[in-house]
């Protein structure tokens, strides 16, 4: 029968506490996600991000927006990472195997049979992403000669279309995580609808395409509402 030496046990354990305080501070920082790859399907998030804290806290979000806050532990014997959020709901599919590939960070687990790989890269400020800059006041610069309309996206998804002289009609919009498309719905009795893909040039000019009739408008950033 063959009896482990305490001290070899005592060495074994030790080892192991080093290499997961070693990967843990690894772990610890600000990381972008650069890549979601689900099977065969890439399925990048724009602008995701997740900080892992020293005391074993995370957030995570996109661009200026944190959705996420709970605890991530590390096990060092199956190099699996768990992440838990406080406010949100269990995470079926368990834990991600951590690995590193120079500075990038490579998760990885399965889900409903599909490989998921998940690669991170540290940052050291938040990202930004194209639906943060649709924020503030834009002034249509195609419109009809005399006529003045606007558009004030706030940062609480409330939208304003606004026409010199006419008034102003109030909505909400929504942007897809994944592409530069928003999805606005304006308040009334029709609840008016509008689907677009934007495009911004410079921060300062955007434009905006109808997904329903490939109507194109143009845009100019201002610091002020027309009256």
């Amino acid at each position: 029968m063959f009896v482990q030496h305490p001290k070899l046990v005592s060495l074994f354990f030790l080892l192991l506490l080093l290499s997961s305080c070693s990967v843990e501070r690894k772990l610890e920082g600000l990381w972008l996600i650069e890549k979601v790859q689900v099977g065969t399907d890439e399925m990048t998030p724009i602008a995701r991000w997740t900080r892992i804290n020293k005391d074993h806290s995370q957030s995570s979000g996109n661009g200026w927006l944190q959705h996420t806050v709970g605890s991530w532990e590390y096990n060092a014997k199956s190099k699996e990472m768990t992440l838990e959020s406080t406010f949100g709901i269990e995470d079926e599919y368990g834990g991600f195997q951590v690995d590193f590939e120079g500075e990038k960070m490579i998760w990885t687990r399965t889900e409903d049979e599909h490989e998921v790989l998940v690669q991170l890269s540290k940052i050291n400020e938040l990202p930004i992403a194209p639906a943060n800059l649709l924020m503030g006041v834009w002034k249509q610069t195609d419109s009809k000669k005399g006529q003045e309309d606007y558009l004030f996206f706030r940062w609480s998804h409330i939208v304003v279309k606004g026409k010199v002289g006419e008034g102003r009609q109030f909505g909400m919009y929504k942007t897809h995580p994944h592409t530069n498309e928003i999805e606005i719905i304006y308040f009334g009795d029709d609840l008016e609808h509008e689907k677009w893909k934007y495009r911004l040039e410079d921060n300062n000019t955007l434009y905006l395409e109808s997904l329903e009739d490939n109507k194109l408008l143009s845009f100019q950033r201002i610091d002020y509402i027309p009256r």
